[in-house]
Protein backbone atom coordinates (compact mmCIF):
# COMPACT_ATOMS: atom_id res chain seq x y z
CA UNK A 1 0.00 0.00 0.00
CA UNK A 2 2.86 2.33 0.84
CA UNK A 3 4.43 1.67 -2.58
CA UNK A 4 1.12 2.43 -4.38
CA UNK A 5 0.78 5.73 -2.48
CA UNK A 6 4.33 6.68 -3.49
CA UNK A 7 3.62 5.91 -7.17
CA UNK A 8 0.37 7.90 -7.10
CA UNK A 9 2.12 10.85 -5.45
CA UNK A 10 4.97 10.74 -7.98
CA UNK A 11 2.49 10.59 -10.87
CA UNK A 12 0.46 13.48 -9.45
CA UNK A 13 3.57 15.63 -9.03
CA UNK A 14 4.75 14.80 -12.56
CA UNK A 15 1.39 15.71 -14.08
CA UNK A 16 1.22 18.94 -12.07
CA UNK A 17 4.73 19.91 -13.20
CA UNK A 18 3.90 19.09 -16.84
CA UNK A 19 0.65 21.08 -16.73
CA UNK A 20 2.36 24.10 -15.21
CA UNK A 21 5.25 24.18 -17.66
CA UNK A 22 3.43 23.29 -20.87
CA UNK A 23 0.57 25.76 -20.47
CA UNK A 24 2.74 28.77 -19.74
CA UNK A 25 5.42 29.33 -22.35
CA UNK A 26 8.40 31.40 -21.33
CA UNK A 27 7.79 35.12 -21.76
CA UNK A 28 9.16 36.49 -25.01
CA UNK A 29 10.53 39.88 -25.83
CA UNK A 30 8.13 42.12 -27.74
CA UNK A 31 8.79 42.07 -31.47
CA UNK A 32 10.11 45.39 -32.75
CA UNK A 33 8.09 46.76 -35.62
CA UNK A 34 10.17 49.94 -35.85
CA UNK A 35 11.00 49.20 -39.50
CA UNK A 36 7.28 49.70 -40.27
CA UNK A 37 6.98 53.13 -38.60
CA UNK A 38 5.80 55.85 -40.95
CA UNK A 39 3.12 56.69 -43.46
CA UNK A 40 1.70 54.68 -46.34
CA UNK A 41 -0.73 55.74 -49.07
CA UNK A 42 -2.85 54.23 -51.80
CA UNK A 43 -4.87 56.17 -54.37
CA UNK A 44 -7.88 54.77 -56.18
CA UNK A 45 -10.23 56.77 -58.40
CA UNK A 46 -11.49 59.52 -56.06
CA UNK A 47 -10.41 57.82 -52.83
CA UNK A 48 -7.22 58.36 -50.90
CA UNK A 49 -6.19 55.71 -48.37
CA UNK A 50 -3.58 56.58 -45.75
CA UNK A 51 -2.06 54.65 -42.87
CA UNK A 52 0.28 56.04 -40.23
CA UNK A 53 2.11 53.50 -38.02
CA UNK A 54 3.37 54.70 -34.63
CA UNK A 55 4.60 53.22 -31.30
CA UNK A 56 3.00 53.80 -27.91
CA UNK A 57 4.02 52.09 -24.66
CA UNK A 58 5.63 48.93 -26.10
CA UNK A 59 2.85 48.43 -28.66
CA UNK A 60 2.28 49.58 -32.21
CA UNK A 61 -0.81 51.30 -33.54
CA UNK A 62 -1.98 52.83 -36.79
CA UNK A 63 -4.45 55.42 -37.89
CA UNK A 64 -6.25 54.21 -41.00
CA UNK A 65 -8.11 56.73 -43.14
CA UNK A 66 -10.04 56.62 -46.36
CA UNK A 67 -10.90 60.09 -47.59
CA UNK A 68 -13.76 60.39 -50.03
CA UNK A 69 -17.52 60.89 -50.07
CA UNK A 70 -17.96 58.64 -46.98
CA UNK A 71 -14.76 59.05 -44.94
CA UNK A 72 -13.41 56.23 -42.81
CA UNK A 73 -11.19 57.09 -39.82
CA UNK A 74 -10.04 54.16 -37.67
CA UNK A 75 -7.55 53.20 -35.00
CA UNK A 76 -5.90 49.79 -35.41
CA UNK A 77 -3.34 47.73 -33.56
CA UNK A 78 -0.36 46.59 -35.59
CA UNK A 79 0.75 42.96 -35.25
CA UNK A 80 3.46 41.07 -37.05
CA UNK A 81 7.20 40.97 -37.59
CA UNK A 82 9.89 42.46 -39.84
CA UNK A 83 8.46 40.78 -42.96
CA UNK A 84 4.70 41.15 -42.49
CA UNK A 85 2.23 43.19 -40.45
CA UNK A 86 -1.54 43.21 -40.05
CA UNK A 87 -3.75 46.13 -39.10
CA UNK A 88 -6.42 44.94 -36.66
CA UNK A 89 -9.47 47.14 -36.06
CA UNK A 90 -9.60 48.66 -32.59
CA UNK A 91 -11.89 51.75 -32.61
CA UNK A 92 -13.63 54.26 -34.80
CA UNK A 93 -12.14 57.75 -34.65
CA UNK A 94 -13.92 61.11 -34.83
CA UNK A 95 -15.01 61.89 -38.37
CA UNK A 96 -15.77 58.27 -39.23
CA UNK A 97 -18.88 58.19 -41.44
CA UNK A 98 -19.40 54.42 -41.33
CA UNK A 99 -19.42 51.87 -38.51
CA UNK A 100 -18.90 48.64 -40.43
CA UNK A 101 -15.94 47.07 -38.65
CA UNK A 102 -15.89 44.79 -35.62
CA UNK A 103 -13.30 44.21 -32.92
CA UNK A 104 -10.41 42.10 -34.18
CA UNK A 105 -11.28 42.49 -37.90
CA UNK A 106 -8.05 42.35 -39.91
CA UNK A 107 -8.40 45.46 -42.05
CA UNK A 108 -5.45 44.67 -44.31
CA UNK A 109 -1.89 43.38 -44.20
CA UNK A 110 1.45 44.43 -45.62
CA UNK A 111 4.15 42.00 -46.67
CA UNK A 112 7.68 43.04 -47.56
CA UNK A 113 9.45 40.97 -50.21
CA UNK A 114 12.42 41.48 -52.50
CA UNK A 115 9.88 42.89 -54.99
CA UNK A 116 8.71 45.56 -52.56
CA UNK A 117 5.66 46.21 -50.42
CA UNK A 118 2.57 44.08 -51.10
CA UNK A 119 -0.93 44.69 -49.75
CA UNK A 120 -3.45 42.01 -48.84
CA UNK A 121 -6.86 43.58 -48.45
CA UNK A 122 -9.09 42.33 -45.64
CA UNK A 123 -12.17 43.80 -43.96
CA UNK A 124 -11.17 47.16 -45.42
CA UNK A 125 -11.85 46.40 -49.06
CA UNK A 126 -10.87 48.68 -51.93
CA UNK A 127 -13.57 50.19 -54.12
CA UNK A 128 -12.01 48.66 -57.24
CA UNK A 129 -9.51 45.89 -57.89
CA UNK A 130 -7.13 47.09 -55.20
CA UNK A 131 -3.43 47.52 -55.38
CA UNK A 132 -0.41 48.00 -53.18
CA UNK A 133 0.19 50.82 -50.73
CA UNK A 134 3.32 52.95 -51.16
CA UNK A 135 5.50 54.04 -48.28
CA UNK A 136 5.78 57.80 -48.03
CA UNK A 137 9.31 59.02 -47.42
CA UNK A 138 9.82 61.44 -44.56
CA UNK A 139 12.25 64.34 -44.72
CA UNK A 140 14.86 62.22 -42.89
CA UNK A 141 14.71 59.50 -45.57
CA UNK A 142 14.99 61.82 -48.58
Amino acid sequence: MKKLSFICLALLLSLTFFACTSGNPAPTEPVSLDTWLGSYTYHESELEYSINVFPLEDRYYATVQVDGEHPIHLLATVEGNAEEISFVFMNNMPGNARNVFHADDVLLSFRLTSDGLHTTWGALAPAGDGGDFVRELSGEEN
